[in-house]
């Protein structure tokens, strides 16, 4: 459809934009009624307008107009030899679409992770994106000072103004450092080389319970970045305490740049402390109640919480008499995922196991993927009365019928519910992850084929030290409060 004479310049805009719009509506297939074959969405490759072929034109079935249904045959793909000679690698990747004839076609806009339209998700759809930046949950936390760490984030992107860097541009004849006259202020000096610097740091770091030589710039927030996670008080602290020493030490060059005053390097150490205690003791500090916590706090002049952490025992669960147990599971790290299922009898002893890979998308659908791969290995194995352990709550809802998954993973989901159909008996539970370390295992082998069966005599001994640990009953602690 054409854009109206008449419209309006920003009506004429958004009409402007339905071409990048399309890229988002995506068609999964379920009985293929409803969803165009050439014109729509729903193929790995695409829209698949540009490849259709002349030859089809007249042709009964996969016209232009033709829908997906006209390769559906007896609920699944079934497309004529002499139609598939036309079509090319667009059969090729037919096996790895699943169809449900049970269901209907669902449209869904792939920008979004539940596939409704929202703002935010296709903002960041359209977005450049560039690669993360290694060091930013050590400036951007919850408990940060603001400006302290915008100082913090243009010194690590090297766009502070230096004396050195305004030489450069020749804006400036002297690019010696204000504080201490013995090198140029470049970004390394200022902060970690300058004696002024390494006075302040060493202190910090004291403070913080390091005793240890400093290293150039770029080692020394390498080794913060390993030493400051977390995301509890202590981690706070040492995050605030990073960030403030950034702000500070550019603050004085600045004062001494722009107003000819100065501080002493103990000055500057008591201005960042005062900062860092007055932002601490504005937000919770629980903390276990260990030596290093106490010291810590001590050291800081701060109040905490401290709690002794409450353990309880728990053991790997049998599944009911006449029931085998399913223990499922899932992993994805960084560019690869996993899944993995193992079966087992009332004594533990193993019935069958298996592992698969996919392309990596979300934890949830990898989760689904290895509750999906428990089921068909025991669909293969003839177990008819199954009990399912997962410690995913996620996963315990989706199957529940509670909440709607993410869009990538409704295929799944169907073909999940159409599995358990197929058992006399399906009961599914939620576990501890401390007693799911074999399904951890096996979805951590991320092997190169969708689906692996793993034959009991071929477990590597780690793997064999798990199942019989789980066997003899180890008790495994897990921390609550």
């Amino acid at each position: 459809m054409g854009v109206p004479q008449d419209s309006s310049w920003c009506w004429r805009k958004i009409l402007a934009d339905r071409e990048v719009a399309k890229r988002f509506i995506f068609h999964i297939i379920g009985n293929g009624l409803n969803t165009r074959f050439w014109k729509d969405n729903w193929h790995p490759l695409g829209v698949l307008t540009d490849r259709f072929p002349t030859a089809l034109r007249y042709d009964s079935s996969f016209h232009a107009e033709a829908l997906v249904s006209a390769g559906i045959t007896q609920d699944k793909w079934e497309i004529p030899p002499h139609i598939s000679a036309s079509l090319g690698d667009i059969c090729d990747y037919l096996h790895t679409i699943q169809i449900d004839p049970s269901c209907e076609d669902q449209v869904v806009w792939s920008a979004s992770s539940k596939g409704d339209y929202t703002l935010k998700e296709t903002y960041n759809a359209l977005r450049p994106s560039k690669p993360n930046i290694s060091w930013t949950k050590l400036v951007w936390f919850k408990e940060k000072i603001p400006r302290h760490s915008f100082i913090t984030w243009m010194a690590l992107h090297r766009v502070l103004r230096t004396r050195f860097l305004l030489f450069v541009w020749g804006i400036t004849t002297d690019p010696s450092c204000v504080m201490c006259g013995q090198a140029d202020e470049d970004i390394e000096h200022i902060f970690f080389e300058c004696p002024f610097a390494e006075f302040v740091w060493t202190h910090l770091l004291l403070d913080l319970g390091y005793n240890r030589s400093i290293l150039n710039m770029e080692q020394e927030v390498q080794w913060c970045m390993l030493n400051f996670t977390g995301d509890h008080s202590v981690s706070y602290i040492k995050k605030l305490t990073f960030n403030a020493f950034f702000y500070h030490m550019w603050a004085e060059r600045n004062r001494r740049v722009f107003r000819s005053e100065s501080r002493t390097p103990s000055q500057v150490l008591q201005g960042i402390r005062s900062d860092v205690r007055l932002r601490a003791s504005g937000f919770e500090k629980s903390l276990s109640d260990t030596d290093y916590n106490r010291q810590f706090m001590a050291r800081w002049g701060l109040d905490a919480c401290f709690s002794v952490p409450q353990l309880i025992n728990c053991y790997w669960k049998k599944p009911f008499p006449g029931f085998v147990m399913i223990n499922t599971d899932g992993s994805l790290n960084g560019d690869v995922a996993g899944f993995g299922a193992i079966i087992r009898d009332e004594e533990g002893n193993v019935l069958a196991a298996a592992t698969g890979s996919s392309p990596p998308k979300t934890i949830i659908l990898h989760e689904l993927q290895g509750l999906e791969t428990g089921l068909k290995l025991a669909y293969m194995h003839k177990f008819r009365n199954v009990q399912i352990g997962t410690d995913s709550m996620a996963v315990l809802s989706y199957v529940q019928r509670s909440i709607n998954p993410p869009w990538v993973a409704i295929t799944v989901l169907r073909n999940i519910r159409r599995m358990i159909q197929s058992f006399e008996s399906f009961h599914i539970c939620h576990i501890y992850r401390e007693t799911n370390e074999a399904a951890d295992h096996l979805a951590s082998l991320y092997p190169t084929t969708g689906f692996l069966e793993v034959i009991p005599s071929s477990f590597a001994e780690d793997l064999k030290k798990i199942i019989f640990d789980d066997k003899n009953g180890k008790a495994y602690p897990r921390r609550v409060y």
